[in-house]
């Protein structure tokens, strides 16, 4: 990490880095400050540690559903396949706590997922029956005493919707209501309460599927995602705490739908990756900024650090060396390196939790080709 200061007449700045080996592949940045009587005061501290493997279950395909409480990490490996699927729980220091599963004849495949108070929820998705993949309107509840619940279901059956929260609501909105094997965007938001009581907030002004969900604690945006033709949507929306619903200015262009791209929202801004060459960014106010432009940006995963002091990016280089690249925005929007794990990979879950970052499932690269990462990889940050 790159790291410059510059000192006044009366002052003298000294940088230490350290380095733990490859085996740990730890970087530890320090930046102290010296006063003319010789005294340091310590201004920076932060470490990285990539390539710490969580085991998930190996079946699933591509990212993970992840969503986090106070206290826990839940992960859900997304196939529709699968009868009484196992949820992945993780205490504050990765430790996996076993016995929890969702309890469904058909595993809801892109679903969505948001806590509020001391819930985790999982809501919507695709599931197979006896002739079609339909989408489903089941809601599932996880406790931070690991009680699973049902919640009364959405008010329509949608497959990827997003989710997001915001004040004492998790929202859950958009997605396709289709039962017909056509896409048909749906607008519908639906709200739950701390105590699991369901409302439908003012609809979204677009109906979308696959857009993407974010929040700063103070607003929940729902941005980009498809219609029902399957041409990419460029609005951008936000619910305050009363959820009441505020149209902002839309994005630039929009390369990919939104609902796998790396979204974080950091103290100060909302980054929203655009699919093919960098980042919207809407100010805590919800301005649009100036756009980020980054080169190379290939297969962008990403989110905030729990206290959003930061936001975190893993991808590649290019599709011909595929060679793993990181890279990290502060709340000042100033971008620095991470280290990077050893394979570059595509398409994961991520989320801050506690002093992690979590980047799970997705793929990585094997010569030409991609291949289905049954394990999540981490990136361990400390403040």
């Amino acid at each position: 990490m790159a790291v410059l200061l510059k000192a006044g007449t009366d002052k003298t700045v000294n940088r230490v880095r350290y380095k733990n080996g490859a085996a740990g592949l730890a970087e530890v940045v320090r930046i102290y400050l010296k006063n003319g009587l010789g005294q340091l005061r310590e201004l920076f501290r932060q470490l990285f540690v990539p390539g710490i493997d969580l085991v998930l279950d190996t079946r699933g395909d591509m990212h993970e559903i992840l969503v986090c409480s106070n206290t826990y990490l839940f992960s859900y490996f997304n196939n529709y396949y699968a009868s009484n699927p196992p949820i992945c729980c993780f205490d504050a220091n990765l430790t996996s706590i076993g016995g929890l599963s969702l309890n469904a004849a058909s595993s809801p495949y892109f679903a969505a997922a948001a806590s509020v108070g001391t819930y985790s929820l999982f809501a919507g998705g695709y599931v197979a029956n006896s002739t079609a993949i339909v989408p489903t309107g089941a809601v599932y509840a996880f406790s931070d005493s690991l009680v699973r619940t049902n919640p009364t279901a959405l008010s329509t059956a949608r497959g990827a919707p997003a989710g997001a929260a915001v004040g004492n609501y998790a929202l859950f909105a958009g997605g396709d209501s289709s039962t017909t094997g056509t896409m048909a965007a749906s607008a519908v938001v639906n709200a739950y309460s701390a105590s699991m009581v369901r409302s439908t907030p003012t609809a979204l002004s677009v109906a979308r599927i696959a857009l993407g969900g974010i929040s700063n604690g103070t607003y929940a945006l729902f941005v980009g995602g498809s219609n029902s033709s399957g041409a990419n949507v460029t609005t951008v929306e936000a619910y305050n705490a009363s959820l009441t619903r505020t149209t902002l200015s839309s994005m630039t262009s929009n390369g990919s739908g939104n609902y796998m791209c790396a979204n974080a929202a950091i103290a100060d801004y909302f980054l929203i990756y655009n699919g093919n060459s960098g980042f919207e960014v809407y100010s805590k106010a919800l301005v649009k900024q100036s756009f980020i432009t980054v080169s190379p940006n290939y297969g962008i995963s990403g989110c905030h650090t729990f206290d959003r002091s930061c936001a975190v990016f893993l991808g590649y280089d290019s599709y011909s060396s595929k060679k793993a690249i990181g890279f990290a925005y502060d709340n000042t929007l100033v971008r620095s390196s991470v280290l990077t794990p050893a394979l570059p990979v595509v398409g994961c879950g991520a989320i801050g939790f506690k002093d992690h970052v979590v980047f799970a499932k997705g793929s990585y690269a094997v010569g030409n080709t991609f291949a289905t990462i049954p394990h999540a990889q981490t990136l361990r940050y400390y403040k």
